[in-house]
């Protein structure tokens, strides 16, 4: 099992994927660095996250789905 150092956010059941990427991006500006998601509604990963995640796309790209 892989080793996760925290803070970690965890989405459960996230519906809209532009709300993913916001979150993203809210993550980068306070410096957050790991997003897992657990049952996305839409298929991951979504165009419609990195649109809206400016430059947090590298938390879009290493985002865990479970």
């Amino acid at each position: 099992m892989e080793k996760i150092k925290f803070p970690v956010i965890i989405l459960i059941n996230p519906q809209m994927p532009e709300n993913i990427g916001l979150v993203a991006r809210a993550m980068q500006n306070c410096g957050l660095k790991k997003l897992i998601l657990v049952s996305p509604r839409e298929k991951w990963p979504n165009q419609k996250a990195y649109d809206v995640s400016a430059n947090a796309n590298i938390i879009i790209k290493n985002t865990k789905v479970s």
